[in-house]
């Protein structure tokens, strides 16, 4: 390459870098003056609104176009006039020309992060006049989150015991110089509480409350009372928490909990009934109940006191008795010192016992179609003046309770007749006579007492010299079965409703046996039917159910136009 071409590519790429930083001096003298900055609060506190002003300034030469401004929240904070979920606000500014300034303010609430540090964060977006680039600018502002504007706090004992009364005081405080409007305080109670009363009264179940306005520097209290029950040593979380709305929107701004343990029962208090823990009662029973305690404690517990309590109308009030305790006319049971020594003072580790028996009514208290399912329920606490250091209460307590079944009644019987209403018609000799058939009618009649019950069944065998015709009548539409090799004669009912036959009426079945006697029948009265046994089980108990009828003899017959002697097999 000659010298004279050397010179003119220098010269060439002189012009060309000269044009480029001509270019980008004339860009960034265009776009230079465009700025912006962010004032807001060095500190905020949760809950508590505060503004957040962006100042956007053109000094330069040229205008600034298609101008927009956007601001990026930090997790934990609000728009005051956007959805809780909305990060990013947007405005567009137009064109900004030379001189201009402009002040764009943003409400903002924080809802969380408290004592954290984060950044607000604006970003401008712009496009110098006679330039087709888009220019950003960006400006960030620290913000402390202090505490909620709203203080809050919930005291409750470490340590309770199953059953026993205690008491959860929530405190709230309005800690800020702005006034909160239509604050609501919400409660969230642990598996196993029993609300029993509170000294504000909530708004809804018990859970709510609408505190209203709360002016700065003003504050409130309530307590409630309730109980626990759960297993030993397991710990509850009580979680109470407040919120305010702002433009028809609702913020949660401060959440405290309290955990609970239930302490391991001091007393434990086991109940057997005839010596078992599940004993399935029945009408016209005798019920033995024997409470054994335990002190589980490090300490002598001192003055005990025992009580018992029966609840069901099934218990007969006139047959509770007990050798060592009192019965009370309310038909509670109570044992002390006075009457049994040992509750003077049961000692670390000592166990003891107390019993009495309780019967049921012979007949079920049925008046409704819904009067069933009875139970015998029991329940006994056993308590104390004295109490353990490390438990928060005023008393040592234990408490147990049980509920037993009572298990229903079938009532089968059985029936025969000459002439019935069934329109089975009979035929044959009256009296009976040797090698001559005589038909009869057979009645199987069933009433269900207390439970459901399901697969009930009647089986027997016919007697000697005796067949089943083939003709029945069933009240339920259930043909029986039967076998004529063996003579085994079945009804398999099925399922039988409580108290069917005792508000309505009963299940019947008739059904035709034809006899005709033999020589060694002379002179007697042959069996019709052998034993039947009725079987089933008690929906209720998930028990199985058996009885029997004896056998049944033409002398048994209830038709009242015949007498003995038409019963009775001559020659």
């Amino acid at each position: 390459m000659s010298w004279k071409k050397i010179v003119i590519l220098f010269v060439t790429l002189v012009v060309i870098a000269t044009g480029v930083i001509t270019y980008l001096w004339y860009q960034a003298r265009q776009a230079g003056g465009v700025d912006i900055a962010i004032t807001a609060p060095d500190s905020v506190e949760i809950g508590v609104p505060f503004t957040a002003s962006i100042a956007v300034s053109n000094t330069g030469s040229g205008i600034a176009q298609q101008t927009s401004l956007a601001l990026s929240l930090p997790d934990g904070f609000v728009f005051m006039s956007e959805a809780a979920s909305k990060r990013v606000v947007t405005k567009s500014l137009g064109s900004l020309g030379t001189g201009t300034v402009t002040n764009q303010e943003f409400r903002i609430m924080p809802v969380s992060g408290e004592n954290n540090l984060v950044q607000l964060e604006a970003l401008l977006s712009y496009i110098p006049t006679d330039l087709g680039s888009r220019f950003e600018k960006q400006a960030v502002k620290d913000v402390s989150i202090g505490t909620s504007g709203i203080s809050l706090d919930i005291a409750a004992p470490q340590k309770i015991f199953a059953g026993e009364t205690f008491e959860v005081k929530v405190d709230y405080k309005n800690e800020s110089i702005t006034d909160f409007h239509n604050l609501q305080l919400l409660l969230q109670y642990p598996r196993g509480f029993t609300f029993v009363s509170s000294t504000l009264h909530p708004d809804e179940d018990n859970t709510l409350w609408k505190l209203g306005d709360l002016r700065a520097g003003s504050q409130g209290s309530f307590t409630i009372k309730g109980t626990m029950t759960g297993p030993d040593n397991a710990f509850f979380d009580f979680v109470v928490g407040i919120n305010t709305s702002f433009l028809g929107k609702e913020y949660a701004i401060n959440q405290k909990t309290a955990s609970i343990s239930i302490a391991a029962s001091p007393f434990s208090l086991v109940v057997t009934v005839n010596d078992r823990s599940d004993y399935v009662a029945t009408a016209n029973d005798v019920l033995t109940y024997e409470l054994t305690y335990t002190n589980n404690t490090d300490i002598g517990l001192k003055d005990v006191i025992i009580t018992a309590r029966l609840i069901g109308t099934m218990f007969d009030q006139s047959r509770i008795n007990s050798h060592e305790g009192v019965v009370k006319p309310n038909g509670t049971i109570e044992w002390n010192a006075a009457r049994v020594a040992d509750l003077a003072v049961i000692r670390p580790g000592e166990t003891g016992s107390v019993s009495f028996s309780a019967g049921t009514l012979s007949q079920y208290p049925i008046r409704r179609i819904s009067d069933k399912n009875f139970t015998l329920k029991m329940s006994a606490e056993i308590e104390s003046p004295s109490v353990p250091q490390s438990v928060a209460s005023s008393r040592t307590i234990g408490s147990v309770s049980t509920e037993t079944k009572v298990g229903g009644t079938l009532r089968p019987s059985m029936s025969a007749f000459f002439k019935d209403k069934s329109g089975i018609k009979n035929t044959g000799p009256l009296p009976l006579k040797v090698a001559a058939p005589t038909t009869f009618t057979m009645y199987w009649t069933l009433r269900n007492e207390a439970t459901d019950m399901d697969g009930v069944t009647f089986k027997t065998f016919l007697g000697p010299n005796v067949r089943y015709t083939g003709t029945y009548v069933a009240s339920n539409g259930v043909a029986p079965e039967y076998n004529t090799r063996t003579q085994e004669f079945i009804w398999r009912v099925g399922r039988v409703s409580a108290t069917k036959g005792i508000i309505d009426a009963p299940l019947d079945l008739a059904f035709q046996v034809e006899i005709t006697p033999s020589s060694d029948q002379l002179n007697q009265f042959p069996v019709l039917l052998g034993e039947t046994t009725v079987t089933g089980t008690d929906l209720f108990t998930s028990g199985s159910y058996f009885d029997k009828l004896e056998s049944f003899a033409t002398l048994l017959i209830n038709d009242p136009q015949l007498t003995s002697r038409d019963t009775q097999v001559n020659p």
